[in-house]
């Protein structure tokens, strides 16, 4: 016994062994326990520093716009003005303007708020009550505005509380292929008119809008538009047609197309590539 040495018959040693084998299997997991038990709890202490960050992110998004330094990660400004509470929240950089859109309620109607990109000052906030389906802001500061009713512009760096223009005597039909160019607001309307506004006055820039009827079908249902140079290219479902845009007068028109719409530029007419 002082050898710790013990006399064991084959009976009593598998139960010896079975004891020993026991013992070592508690002692592991005893150690897998004590692991589990650091890991969880260095897991919570996680999960309780990023549900801080969250919410001093959403206090933060709740309360103001705020910018940062991209290179040394600083605050710059943070406006005075609080965003509406809203469904959801895109933020747009036009030059030296912030454009903030907020769904302010769950039939689409929409808030645009304004503001200086060097200052955070907010110049203003632009109310829309019908479901916003397509908006574009021009290089000198023009904020365009579709909706199923009408098409309107709002002067970015005049007043803010009527707008420039609005044409409600026009019904967009498919606001993702609307397009603002130099010579204006190209936009294609229920009835199957493409047509040219001015961005200043809303006023028709060509003496007549183009009927789309991609040779003779007047139900289109998938539209898109081109741009390409002087020209804009409108791709229907089975055929394509290229419109000036300084006058909306015809460049060419394709026929059904078996491949990718190429335009040569000098001679003007679709490339079966």
């Amino acid at each position: 016994s002082d050898l710790n040495v013990g006399i064991a018959t084959p009976t009593t040693l598998i139960a010896l062994l079975r004891t020993v084998a026991y013992s070592w299997r508690q002692e592991a997991l005893a150690r897998n326990a004590a692991e589990v038990h650091k890991l969880g709890k260095e897991l919570h202490g996680r999960l309780a520093t990023m549900g801080t960050h969250v919410a001093k992110l959403g206090r933060s998004l709740d309360g103001a716009v705020t910018s940062y330094n991209v290179q040394t990660g600083g605050r710059t400004w943070q406006s005075a003005a609080a965003l509406p509470n809203a469904f959801d929240t895109t933020l747009n950089c036009a030059g030296q303007t912030i454009i903030a859109q907020s769904q302010i309620d769950a039939a689409g109607g929409s808030s645009f708020a304004v503001i200086d990109a060097d200052t955070g000052k907010w110049r203003g906030t632009v109310t829309v009550s019908d479901p916003v389906l397509w908006r574009s802001v021009t290089d000198d500061g023009i904020l365009l505005i579709e909706t199923s009713t009408d098409a309107r512009a709002y002067d970015l760096n005049g007043d803010l509380r009527r707008p420039l223009w609005k044409r409600d005597d026009l019904r967009p039909a498919y606001p993702d292929a609307s397009l603002a160019t130099l010579d204006g607001l190209l936009l294609i309307t229920q009835q199957g008119e493409l047509n040219c506004l001015s961005l200043a006055t809303g006023q028709n820039v060509w003496a007549q809008p183009q009927r789309l009827d991609f040779g003779g079908q007047q139900a289109v249902t998938l539209v898109r538009l081109i741009p390409d140079q002087d020209n804009v290219i409108v791709v229907g479902p089975q055929s394509a047609a290229a419109f000036r845009t300084s006058d909306g007068q015809i460049a060419f028109i394709a026929g059904p197309p078996s491949s990718p719409i190429c335009v040569d530029r000098e001679k003007g007419y679709r490339l079966a590539l």
